[in-house]
């Protein structure tokens, strides 16, 4: 589904560049320093084809790169938003 899974919390963009050292990888108005976050686009290119990914990183759901109240607030308030539908 197009979504680039299995980023752990905190990691720096430049980290999944070493790993992935003969792709170009590219996330629009981000430093090889900053971290990566839920729902920003990356693009990685082979030189031939290039796939567009959204990341998802376990634990991010706001998509601020950290996990904390906010992200919880959103699960709690989805599972109860869900169990009262059904």
């Amino acid at each position: 589904n197009n979504c680039l899974v299995g980023i752990k919390l905190g990691t720096p963009l430049k980290n999944l560049k070493e790993k992935l050292p003969d792709l170009e990888i590219t996330i629009e108005n981000m430093s090889d320093e900053d971290v990566l976050k839920t729902n920003q686009t990356i693009t990685i290119s082979d030189g031939e084809t290039t796939f567009t990914y959204t990341i998802t990183v376990q634990g991010d759901v706001d998509g601020d790169g950290l996990v904390g109240a906010t992200d919880y607030v959103k699960i709690k308030n989805y599972i109860m938003e869900y169990l009262l539908l059904y």
